[in-house]
């Protein structure tokens, strides 16, 4: 290599220099100011986990006291069973009936018909009757 090429090669060499320390220094400042906001970024976070915990145990303390709610609906369905003669269901109504009779007919006539539309089948059966039938 020639006088020229080394000449050339040191100054590159200092261009090079002053730009790596300028980069340092910009990393330097950057990572100073990424600690002290990652310390706020945390505490933020912190706060937030904070504010779920306290809405999560609000949840389980409002569905505790609505499973003691259905409990209390339940005593007290049992309670009005007792008193109005051993929970006996009341009779069927007459479309009932007539619901219980003709579906299985119908399953039989139209077995690959849904059970929506055997309904409504009967449904209209019914609006057609007359009281006498």
């Amino acid at each position: 290599m020639s006088e020229e090429h080394y000449r050339i090669l040191g100054k590159a060499c200092r261009i090079l220099q002053g730009t790596f320390k300028d980069l340092g220094d910009l990393f330097e400042e950057s990572s100073e100011k990424l600690a002290t906001e990652g310390a706020k970024h945390k505490s933020k976070a912190a706060e937030k986990d904070a504010a779920k915990l306290e809405k999560l145990q609000e949840t389980v303390e409002t569905s505790k006291s609505a499973e003691e709610t259905k409990k209390d609906k339940k005593a007290k369905k049992k309670a009005s069973k007792e008193k109005n003669g051993d929970g006996l269901k009341r009779p069927p109504s007459a479309y009932m009936l007539y619901n219980n009779y003709r579906r299985p007919v119908l399953r039989t006539e139209n077995p690959k018909s849904s059970l929506p539309d055997i309904s409504r089948v009967i449904g209209a059966e019914w609006n057609n009757m007359s009281e006498e039938q």
